[in-house]
């Protein structure tokens, strides 16, 4: 599930970078992840630069008592993905995250999924934001 999982995301980074249309590519893959469709995506999710190598990340939840909480990862140009949050620090009442010590003028990307307990929600379109110095 990971490999397709990473699979996903090289390919819609891909794709945002040369400018085709990820979401074709995105609904296509996410079909072949094992998700639960009872858990609700995401909503709202934005991402904008917040200061010095801080990015700010929000969204919102329309039924909390749902899960437990939320995952956000991230990835760099450089095509790798970290989980930077997890569902211990992100609750279902959270609905922002601040991604600090970044590096200064790189662009990242960030997608998220709710979380209830080994289920999961399809992922979030991918978002992009850039660290300032």
């Amino acid at each position: 599930m990971l490999k397709r999982l990473f699979l996903l995301i090289m390919m819609s980074f891909f794709f945002f970078l040369g400018g085709c249309d990820e979401y074709a590519l995105l609904e296509q893959y996410q079909l072949d992840v094992e998700v639960a469709d009872w858990i609700p995506v995401p909503e709202n999710f934005s991402v904008s630069s917040s200061g010095s190598r801080n990015i700010s990340i929000n969204w919102s939840y329309p039924d909390t008592s749902l899960i437990d909480g939320f995952r956000i990862a991230r990835m760099d140009t450089a095509g790798g993905s970290t989980i930077i949050a997890d569902e211990g620090q992100l609750g279902s009442n959270e609905t922002s995250y601040v991604d600090t010590g970044l590096a200064p003028n790189v662009w990242y990307i960030y997608y998220m999924y709710a979380v209830s307990g080994t289920y999961r929600s399809y992922a979030t379109e991918p978002k992009s934001g850039f660290s300032n110095p």
